[in-house]
């Protein structure tokens, strides 16, 4: 981030008279006197430059515009910036430098993910300075998974991650059940329906976890999160396969240039529905924790390489991401909620350690959509499907967080189940391994699509296991 705020630049082209005159022009050119006092790093003094410069005619309004939004940058007064930027890009839309004003600013406001959608977009518009903008692209895919306020934990206690994080941290557990279903695939046979069935009074202090593929565009996706948030408390999810399609055959192929910027704009539905991407302490002691995932062709433990068949052709990535390294890119996006000590802090705010025998231990929800280890069921007949359902490298993330129950999606194969030992990186070839010790985590999957329905974790302040009907009740 520093270093793109260090690039920031102004706009010094002049008119010819402007430039054969000299220094006897200059000083008499509020324009010039800004982009001198801007080089000299007096940014005040060349905010009021360009602000008296707006007021003249001679000058072109959108560069002018353009560089009193890198003084705003300059000086950490991104509202400001961001205003600038876009009235820059208003009067000039092609201009690749108006595209990358508007998503630094959107940058130093801590909307990564959004700056990547509006940069996206620039890309198709300009003949122009199109590296510029490829450039600025590639660094915000760096910077997204530490520091977007939608994905990153640690970004700032005012991002939205943080303050949803916390909002119902002393919600009562002894009020809360917690509930988690998969590929409810809502624009597909007839599953909408299902809704209609749905309780809509006997969720009201309750916690639902998707666990991906929700539908295949984004206007599925977001009638499916208002249909479960206006029946549960809270609401999260992570992104399948499905999720991150753009078919040419629906608007999202207008709307979206790639998957990414899908997965961006889907962090403002959410916010837009009241649901949660991120993770979250949902009552005392009881943390949600979505991980992004996406498969890796090394969970085929027959053949670890890579496949002659191509897996989710209508998934689009940036020029730069091989389909075949997606999956590193998706555990990046979960570094800080897996760095987070989430037992640990929570044993800290009682003031002592943590005991098996108490009614107040804290439990850890995680999920994913796809599968976190190899002894998990699939549909072993199909032809290269180990190569497409899942990831062992995001089980060590679930272990870091030392997650008690794992959900997830993709196969339709509904489980509950414990595993074997847990999985270990090999120090010298770096491959996934099973180690010598157990693993403590239960991995569910109770998916719609499949014939499954919602599934109870928790209630009644204990960790459970039942399928439930429409109105909450156990099967």
């Amino acid at each position: 981030l520093r270093k793109t705020f260090e690039n920031l630049s102004v706009d010094q082209k002049q008119n010819k008279s402007n430039t054969a005159n000299g220094g006897e022009e200059k000083r008499g050119d509020v324009k010039l006197l800004g982009d001198e006092a801007f080089k000299s790093g007096d940014f005040d003094s060349a905010l009021r430059h360009y602000s008296k410069a707006l007021s003249e005619a001679k000058h072109p309004k959108a560069k002018v515009l353009s560089n009193r939004s890198a003084c705003y940058a300059k000086l950490g007064r991104w509202f400001d910036s961001l205003k600038d930027a876009q009235q820059a890009l208003q009067l000039s839309p092609k201009w690749a430098k108006a595209w990358t004003r508007v998503g630094c600013a959107m940058q130093g406001l801590g909307n990564l993910l959004d700056a990547y959608c509006v940069l996206c977009k620039g890309l198709g518009v300009c003949s122009e300075g199109r590296e510029q903008i490829q450039q600025s692209m590639l660094e915000l895919l760096a910077l997204i998974p530490t520091m977007d306020t939608h994905v990153s934990l640690s970004s700032s206690q005012s991002s939205r991650c943080f303050q949803r994080f916390k909002m119902d941290s002393t919600f009562s557990r002894h009020k809360t059940r917690i509930f988690c279903i998969s590929d409810v695939h809502i624009d597909q046979h007839g599953n909408l329906g299902w809704f209609k069935t749905l309780s809509n009074q006997n969720f009201k202090n309750d916690v639902l976890i998707i666990a991906g593929d929700i539908g295949d565009t984004m206007n599925a996706v977001r009638i499916c999160l208002k249909e479960f948030r206006k029946r549960f408390r809270r609401v999260f999810m992570c992104p399948g396969n499905h999720d991150l399609w753009i078919r040419k055959d629906t608007s999202d192929a207008k709307i979206y240039p790639d998957s990414i910027a899908k997965l961006g704009a889907m962090h403002n539905v959410c916010q837009e529905c009241d649901v949660d991407l991120g993770p979250a302490e949902v009552a005392e002691g009881l943390y949600v924790v979505p991980l992004f995932s996406w498969y890796n062709h090394t969970f085929d433990e027959k053949d670890p390489n890579p496949g002659a068949l191509r897996f989710d052709s209508f998934c689009k990535w940036p020029p730069n991401m091989s389909y075949l390294q997606v999956w590193k890119y998706f555990l990046q996006l979960n570094k800080t909620r897996v760095e987070y000590d989430y037992k640990g802090s929570y044993s800290k705010r009682l003031g002592g350690p943590i005991h098996p025998s108490k009614s107040e231990d804290p439990f850890v929800f995680s999920f994913s959509h796809f599968l976190p280890r190899a002894e998990l069921p699939y549909p072993w007949g199909v032809s290269e499907m180990a190569k497409a359902v899942g990831c062992k490298e995001l089980d060590l993330q679930i272990q870091d967080i030392r997650s008690d129950i794992h959900v997830f999606g993709h196969t339709h194969m509904d489980t509950d189940t414990l595993v074997g030992n847990k999985y270990i990186s090999d120090k010298t070839s770096g491959k996934i391994c099973l180690g010598s010790e157990k693993n403590q985590t239960r991995y569910v999957q109770s998916a719609l699509d499949g014939g499954g329905s919602l599934y109870q974790l928790y209630g009644n302040n204990i960790l459970t296991g039942t399928r439930v009907d429409s109105e909450g009740k156990p099967i």
